[in-house]
């Protein structure tokens, strides 16, 4: 359980903000690309920023619900481990 928290912390709370602007800016040349804006610098991104960010933020639920599956499938595990710890 502690490497669980352990990960959520370090790698969610420290490291998610990053990984999610890092994500909201390749999304954000993209969607620049897709409108023919290939050059012109961050002002020419402006227009694009928002929709960057909203692709960017959509990726957080669906690691939520991803997340609560496999929480969900180690919980039916437990009593068969708790059991297999007591014989050893």
């Amino acid at each position: 359980m502690a490497v669980y928290f352990l990960a959520m912390y370090v790698l969610g709370a420290a490291f998610g903000p990053v990984a999610t602007g890092l994500l909201s800016d390749r999304l954000t040349m993209r969607a620049a690309r897709a409108a023919g804006v290939v050059a012109g610098g961050t002002a020419a991104l402006e227009p694009f920023r928002g929709a960057g960010l909203h692709a960017a933020l959509l990726v957080v639920p669906v690691l939520a619900l991803l997340m609560a599956a496999i929480l969900w499938a180690a919980s039916r595990t437990v009593d068969r481990d708790a059991s297999r710890a007591e014989q050893t």
